[in-house]
Formats: C-alpha cells, structure tokens, sequence
C-alpha cells in the first residue's frame, strides 16, 4: 500500500454529509481533526497486500449474488475470521497502536482459508469513531482511507 498520508482537515471532515449531525450538535474542533487523521493513519498503515487485514473490503459473491462491501471484522491469521457482507459503517479504536474494528450489519459468514481471497485493487471505504466529546448521541466523526479490497467467491453466499 502506497503509505502517502492524507491530511484530513475540518474541511475535508465537513465535506462528508455524515458530519453535519455531528457539527451542528458539538461542532468540529482541532482534536476531531487530529482524532481522524490519528485512525485514518492506524487504519492505512496496518494494509497489508499479501493476505486479508481487518478494515479490508471484502467482495463476497457466488453465481447468484454479490455483495461489494463486505467488511472484514477479525483477521485471516487466526482460525477464524469474521466477514459481515453488508456492514454498516464500522467503528475504529486505537487497540495498542493498531486499528480495532467494531460493526454490525448482515449477514456474517466466516473464512479459514486465506487462499479464498483475490487480491482485487485499492478502494476509499467509510470509518467513523467517536469525537472529542466522546460516545454519545451524534458523537462520531467519519472519514475515509483507502484500503485494499479482496474477492471471496463461495457457492454458499446467499
């Protein structure tokens, strides 16, 4: 992965129509700013092209359906991994310096085989994580990464 950093800025964070809640009920401040761009560095750094990493898209598909933003929740390394083929926008923490994902969405199916997954290019995908003002009503902050999208193709996705 190209490791370019992208500056999010309060412009860039207000251009995204998620953040309009969030501005007019806490207003977008410089520790939003640098909260974004502190993820938005944990979530790019961590892509790996070799293998699936957690935050990836994950294309899910079989000869009757595909789902286009899968999101992978746990990594490929371990036995099992957990991949939710219509996420919402997924949560991002800082877990020790690496990103930590939580979302929700349907369906989820599972994958222990890293040689399932077809390395298919580079897209932007949606984050958010909690503000200055922290987990509360309209608290999250959204932004973008570019991160690495994997093909799994599987008779069983329905």
């Amino acid at each position: 992965m190209d490791t370019e950093q992208f500056v999010i800025t309060k412009e860039t964070l207000k251009r995204y129509s998620q953040n309009l809640l969030f501005n007019r009920m806490h207003g977008l401040t410089d520790k939003d700013v640098l909260i974004a761009n502190r993820m938005h560095d944990l979530i790019l750094n961590s892509r790996d092209k070799s293998r699936p990493t957690p935050g990836d898209i994950i294309v899910c598909c079989s000869d009757q359906i595909s789902y286009e933003y899968g999101h992978l929740n746990t990594d490929i390394k371990t036995e099992y991994c957990s991949i939710c083929t219509q996420a919402y926008t997924p949560f991002v923490f800082d877990d020790l310096d690496m990103p930590y994902f939580s979302t929700s969405g349907g369906y989820w199916i599972s994958e222990t085989d890293p040689k399932m997954f077809e390395y298919i290019g580079e897209r932007k995908k949606l984050f958010c994580t909690w503000g200055h003002d922290g987990a509360c009503a309209g608290g999250a902050v959204y932004f973008e990464v570019l991160v690495n999208a994997w093909k799994l193709y599987r008779e069983d996705i329905y």
